[in-house]
């Protein structure tokens, strides 16, 4: 995702070369390097998460008239739950499943094969996270951050909504920080 020149529009940020996307942050506390208490994890929880990305992602459709569907960027501490999401939805949703997690106050350096190249592959992570125009997130830390980083937090707040929290109302309100 390009971010050169941002253009303030209705009091929101947006790069004129920006391709629009979302992402799913998904927090379930079970790492290859670390443990953590379990979180988002049930097959129940998966479901909330997948149909909030969905909802989300068809009002965004109807509010901005795109052509084509802009994809949805899947972000997780497993990357089976990854693979699960994209293969449930392939034509919509991507994600870089060979990323090696590290949880950075968690893992076991030990349990680390490539220390240097997971630290990048975290820090991609967290900006693709704070780039999305919308993100669906956990409760976590590292979803917080992916919403705190985004330029629009220099105005009202962004498109974002917590997985177990997507109602209509906010969508609404998550999709009226979004320019089309």
């Amino acid at each position: 995702v390009s971010r050169s020149a941002p253009a303030a529009h209705n009091g929101s940020v947006r790069d004129r070369n920006e391709t629009p996307f979302m992402a799913i942050h998904v927090r379930t506390g079970k790492g290859s390097s670390f443990q953590d208490p379990l979180r988002h994890h049930s097959p129940e929880e998966m479901a909330q998460f997948i149909n909030c990305s969905l909802s989300l992602h068809e009002s965004w459709m109807q509010k901005c008239n795109y052509e084509a569907p802009p994809k949805i960027y899947v972000a997780a501490d497993q990357s089976s739950i990854k693979e699960e999401f994209v293969k449930a939805h392939p034509s919509l949703m991507r994600t870089a499943a060979d990323v090696e997690v590290l949880h950075i106050e968690r893992s076991r350096p030990n349990e680390i094969h490539e220390m240097v190249k997971a630290y990048d592959n975290v820090w991609a992570e967290l900006k693709i996270l704070a780039d999305s125009t919308c993100l669906i997130a956990s409760k976590s830390t590292f979803s917080d951050l992916g919403e705190d980083f985004h330029p629009t937090q220099l105005f009202p707040r962004r498109c974002s909504v917590q997985f177990n929290d997507c109602d209509s109302d906010r969508i609404e309100e998550a999709l009226n920080a979004v320019v089309c």
